[in-house]
């Protein structure tokens, strides 16, 4: 999420060779994408109108369904200030402007393959016994919270997925969305283990 359109160019024209893209203009645009997109990434600058990078990353971290997605911060201010506070609501990176596009690409690939080892983590933790997992982040909190009424429906073989939906204030869609992020399993997959 850029606001400068040639910055926003050349990101998108160099990473799409890479990943799947989606692009936003300013915070609230790119707020409003991710929520029905789900990104594994976001790349987003600290500048932007109508909503900045520093609010757009409290709102993905405050926000169950988000609170998963790592986050890189483009500066073109070098603000101890600003970096903390990101860091202190969550951001997994910063990278000042101008940056080297192979610094930027090699800590997307780093992130992501940091999600997934705490993919296959979760997913360990989920088989070896869900009561072990202990409650430090929004998305062990989360995970808890799928387990324990996974736990407590196991015997119903009524127990849908509509029902979990439910029970954990989630649409399908989203739940979906998050424990596979989470575990790299279908809630189907969890509520059957």
């Amino acid at each position: 999420m850029e606001d400068n359109e040639d910055i926003r160019f050349y990101l998108k024209d160099n990473l799409k060779k890479l990943y799947h893209l989606e692009e936003a203009a300013n915070g609230k645009e790119a707020w409003e994408k991710l929520k029905s997109v789900n990104p594994d990434l976001v790349v987003s600058d600290i500048m932007m109108p109508v909503m900045d990078g520093i609010e757009l990353a409290r709102k993905i971290k405050n926000e169950t369904a988000t609170a998963h997605i790592p986050i890189i911060l483009l500066t073109a201010m070098g603000s101890e200030e600003k970096q903390l506070e990101g860091y202190n609501i969550g951001v997994s990176d910063y990278i000042t402007k101008p940056f080297i596009f192979n610094i930027l690409a090699s800590r997307i690939k780093n992130l992501l393959a940091q999600q997934k080892l705490l993919q296959k983590k979760f997913h360990k933790q989920i088989e070896v016994n869900p009561a072990e997992v202990t409650i430090t982040s929004v998305d062990e909190n989360f995970l808890k919270q799928a387990l324990e009424i996974v736990e407590k429906n196991i015997s119903n073989a009524d127990f849908s997925v509509e029902n979990f939906s439910s029970e954990i204030f989630m649409n399908r869609v989203t739940l979906y969305r998050k424990i596979h992020a989470l575990t790299g399993k279908t809630p189907i997959e969890l509520s059957f283990k």
